[in-house]
């Protein structure tokens, strides 16, 4: 078939062609009005208390010290901790982990940081989550250390290295736009061209058809006239 041969034949099936055009704008319509996801992420170091023999606090990376970030870290993914942040309007969904600073073959959680990323359709949520979760990781730890009955001046310091900031993570790309459209155009062609096709053979199958079916008839008039 040449290039004007396919081309008629899929004009031929203008039907086929108006519902593969109704799909593939309702699917762009779809992505179009999918909610973009926002995320805000903070990160938050702990430091030892400053001491004469030891007076930069983030200079002590013993293990005891990283250990309670990461004591700290998993209290706050437990359901309790979760309830209560939800309970107080942290709605968002998040995950906090200490930051390792290795491999994962050889992981090296040398450096005590919790790192937590909040993602939420609304953007003042993600940011609340991931503040409330900062400073729940604050409220958590000074918790334990007055349970333990530590003194103030030995409490272990925390900073805020990154404050959150909310981010669009996903939401209309112009690829899925052109993937979709481009898509849509390729299946809508092929199932015009299949379309005409079959109904073509169709056609020529049932004139085959009716054809053999007058032939007995006409041989019955011929011998008929013959008598």
């Amino acid at each position: 078939m040449t290039i004007w041969e396919w081309l008629t034949a899929v004009l031929r099936r203008w039907p086929v062609l108006l519902v593969g055009m109704l799909c593939t704008i309702s699917i762009m319509y779809a992505i179009h009005k999918r909610p973009v996801s926002f995320q805000a992420c903070g990160s938050i170091i702990v430091g030892a208390p400053a001491t004469p023999t030891s007076p930069n606090v983030y200079n002590n990376t013993e293990g005891s010290l990283v250990a309670a970030t990461g004591l700290i870290t998993d209290e706050l993914q437990s359901a309790t901790v979760q309830s209560k942040l939800r309970a107080e309007g942290a709605t968002g969904a998040f995950q906090a982990q200490v930051h390792n600073t290795g491999t994962t073959e050889t992981p090296a959680y040398s450096e005590p940081e919790m790192d937590v990323c909040a993602t939420s359709t609304d953007p003042g949520v993600a940011l609340g989550t991931s503040n409330a979760v900062l400073a729940e990781f604050d409220a958590l730890l000074r918790s334990r250390e007055v349970a333990a009955h530590v003194p103030a001046q030995f409490y272990l310091t925390e900073k805020v290295l990154a404050s959150p900031g909310s981010v669009a993570e996903t939401g209309r790309p112009s690829q899925a736009y052109l993937a979709v459209f481009m898509l849509g155009a390729i299946v809508t062609v092929a199932a015009a061209l299949w379309t005409d096709q079959y109904l073509r053979r169709r056609k020529l199958r049932r004139r085959d058809h009716d054809y053999a079916a007058q032939v007995p008839i006409k041989s019955a008039r011929h011998a008929r006239d013959l008598r």
